[in-house]
């Protein structure tokens, strides 16, 4: 199996409150994670709908308690991470899936731009445009 990056970096707007899971660990600790959903931007169109991410913060900044206060519905947030597949049986035998971007100690999560989310947006979308190969034939 070829191996390769799993890196995934994200700038959009909380779609909802953020919902905070707590649970019993491996090692009998408490963890808790926090799930966000997130709309990104599929096209520069004002028109266009936004892709629904699903973002799931692990311990590190889900354990503080002020997450919550700090990432709310409409806040605008960038995340690194990486993308994990769940697969599931449904009740009726059906196979599903589901992508999330999965934020660990190590990854990144920037909250609280205020007046620089749109300097950070724009340096974004600058950064991701396509190179202008001109006339090389591929």
């Amino acid at each position: 199996m070829a191996r390769g990056l799993n890196r995934v970096i994200l700038l959009g707007n909380v779609g909802r409150d953020v919902e905070i899971v707590e649970f019993q660990q491996k090692d009998g600790t408490q963890g808790r994670i926090a799930k966000i959903r997130l709309a990104v931007e599929q096209s520069p169109q004002k028109d266009a709908d936004p892709c629904w991410i699903d973002v799931v913060v692990w311990n590190g900044l889900a354990k503080n308690d002020n997450f919550t206060t700090w990432v709310t519905k409409g806040s605008r947030l960038l995340v690194e991470g990486t993308l994990k597949e769940n697969k599931w049986e449904a009740d009726d035998g059906t196979k599903r899936s589901r992508h999330e971007v999965h934020v660990n100690l190590n990854d990144t999560i920037v909250f609280g731009f205020g007046g620089n989310s749109d300097k950070v947006a724009d340096a974004l979308s600058s950064a991701q445009s396509s190179p202008d190969f001109g006339d090389v034939p591929f």
